[in-house]
């Protein structure tokens, strides 16, 4: 099937205008997250200044937390003070820890209880009758069905995670929380993300991982901002802690250089297709092996104890040839 990036725009589009329930075909106002204190059910989605300053630090590159980002701005509740969980990111011998708040910081900062959910229902269901609860459900879905993403939409699958604020399986509307923004699943795509109608599953495949966060009352908790901080402090240290000795990034260039000798050993042209990809290059590619292994520099270029990156880029010219 062909991508239809034209109509994932406009989807998105209209899914961020999006001001009320009754405009998103939810009928049942037990079955949105507006009972919850979510203060976007009523009016205007409007992103957390982390996601819409482009010049700062915060890159929206993981799902998963950027959807915590937005579910505790939509709670009115400020998402900074998680973020110290990301000091305890380490490298895991062949990928870095998955970038993830602990359920502990949760609770800690904002009285949060995040439980994991057994599925034996339709999905829809079970995020119906959380949000009448009071918790927002957080699931795996296949980002092939996701309108927001035109990389993925109607062209290929990946695992991904939303956050459901509202749903109605009557109608087969939902609306839900990715990377940073709010967006709309209605007709086949509503059926691909629940799995159900024509995308239903039978018992020999496994059920998507599904959490429920119990917000109820969370915003009347609200700490003071010094209160905050402090336990974002203990947090970091614990985070720091936990981590250990060692320069992560060190351990992550050892193995990356061995990786990408490898690779070239293996798939030359995989690798050149690889460095081609990574270097944003227009032009198609051919196979060539320059002086380096991998065509990458070796390690032995990284010796001073800051590693310089600034004298090296990862995107030298090749030879002519």
């Amino acid at each position: 099937m062909s991508c239809r990036q034209s109509d994932a725009v406009t989807i998105s589009h209209s899914c961020h205008l999006s001001t009320g329930r009754h405009l998103m075909g939810i009928s049942d106002p037990a079955r949105d997250a507006s009972a919850l204190g979510w203060r976007y059910c009523d009016e205007p989605f409007s992103p957390h200044p982390l996601h819409l300053d482009a010049s700062n630090d915060w890159l929206d590159a993981n799902c998963y937390t950027d959807l915590w980002i937005e579910l505790l701005h939509g709670l009115g509740l400020d998402p900074t003070p998680m973020l110290s969980f990301t000091l305890g990111i380490d490298f895991e011998g062949d990928q870095w820890t998955f970038f993830k708040p602990p359920a502990q910081d949760l609770w800690s900062l904002y009285g949060i209880d995040l439980i994991e959910l057994m599925v034996y229902e339709p999905l829809d269901r079970h995020a119906a009758t959380q949000l009448a609860m009071g918790r927002i459900p957080i699931m795996e879905v296949d980002a092939y069905f996701l309108p927001d993403v035109p990389r993925t939409y109607h062209c290929e699958h990946a695992k991904t995670t939303i956050a459901v604020v509202a749903v109605d399986p009557s109608t087969g509307v939902a609306r839900y929380l990715h990377n940073a923004g709010c967006f709309q699943l209605q007709r086949d795509d509503y059926a691909g993300a629940f799995r159900v109608g024509a995308h239903a599953v039978d018992s020999t495949q496994l059920a998507p991982y599904v959490e429920a966060a119990k917000v109820t009352g969370a915003p009347a908790r609200r700490r003071a901002r010094a209160d905050l901080v402090a336990i974002a402090m203990d947090n970091a240290a614990r985070h720091v802690a936990r981590r250990g000795g060692g320069d992560a990034m060190e351990t992550f260039l050892d193995r990356f250089f061995s990786d990408v000798t490898r690779m070239t050993e293996e798939d030359p042209g995989g690798a050149t297709a690889m460095r081609s990809q990574l270097c944003g290059s227009s032009e198609p590619p051919r196979p060539w092996r320059p002086a380096s292994p991998a065509g990458w520099p070796t390690p032995e270029l990284w010796t001073d104890s800051t590693r310089q990156r600034t004298r090296w880029t990862p995107c030298p010219s090749p030879p002519n040839g």
